[in-house]
């Protein structure tokens, strides 16, 4: 029997879990069923394609979603594949492509991400709390309750390094830029003015692509903003209305 409520699945990022959804979810009304699966369970290898076709059996939809950096990059990958399913997007400190190329100056460097992955190789742990406090700085994320979160949800992650390995794989070759015009739903682009990891550049750049895109951007915020703003996120969530709506 189809859940009467609409429902939003929200996809975690790259060195995290889905417990970071946490304070989103707390302050969320009752008028949504929430999902928060944690994707190195549907889908360990962190393929685009094998994570798209778990997420289309595991939710059949119809459904809104909201990804969070590799969670976003998934999130545009199923709406492209599924657009009869994926009704509603909200796209926050995420990107198209994450590899800097020719002719794409915001990601990172190849080098930069191939350095990144040998010091994950000798030293996973020490990796990931390097990755998190870069992902915080300079923004309202460096609050305690906000470090506790992120902390709980990389002690998980921690423990799928294959998926993490995989999901470097991923962020190397995703490139979604001249498919995001395709997205014909409804999206909110969250980001915030600090991001170090994924620059806000990205986010205006989605917005104006996007056929029914709108960006809300959180000058206090870095890579993390639903965690600077949990209050104002879960607001945007409730007011995007109706998954089924679309």
């Amino acid at each position: 029997m189809a859940n009467a409520l609409p429902t939003w699945v929200f996809l975690h990022g790259w060195g995290s879990s889905s417990s970071v959804w946490q304070p989103v979810c707390d302050r969320l009304t009752r008028t949504h069923h929430v999902e928060t699966p944690d994707l190195f369970e549907l889908a360990p290898d962190a393929g685009i394609d094998s994570m798209v076709s778990a997420l289309r059996e595991r939710f059949p939809g119809p459904v809104a979603v909201c990804g969070w950096s590799l969670g976003g990059i998934y999130a545009q990958a199923w709406a492209l594949a599924a657009p009869e399913q994926v009704r509603r997007l909200v796209l926050t400190a995420t990107t198209p492509s994450f590899l800097r190329r020719d002719d794409w100056s915001y990601g990172m460097s190849r080098q930069e991400l191939q350095t990144f992955t040998q010091f994950f190789e000798a030293d996973p742990r020490e990796t990931l709390k390097r990755f998190a406090a870069l992902g915080v700085m300079g923004g309202r994320e460096t609050a305690p309750a906000a470090g506790q979160v992120l902390r709980d949800a990389g002690r998980v992650a921690i423990e799928h390094q294959g998926f993490l390995r995989a999901g470097l794989r991923t962020l190397a070759e995703a490139d979604l830029r001249d498919r995001v015009a395709d997205l014909k739903c409804p999206v909110d682009v969250v980001h915030g003015g600090l991001d170090r990891i994924v620059p806000v550049e990205v986010g205006e750049w989605l917005a104006n692509k996007l056929p029914r895109g709108c960006l809300t951007r959180w000058d206090d915020a870095s890579h993390v903003p639903f965690l600077a703003r949990p209050d104002a996120f879960a607001l945007l969530i409730d007011a995007y209305g109706d998954d089924r709506d679309a």
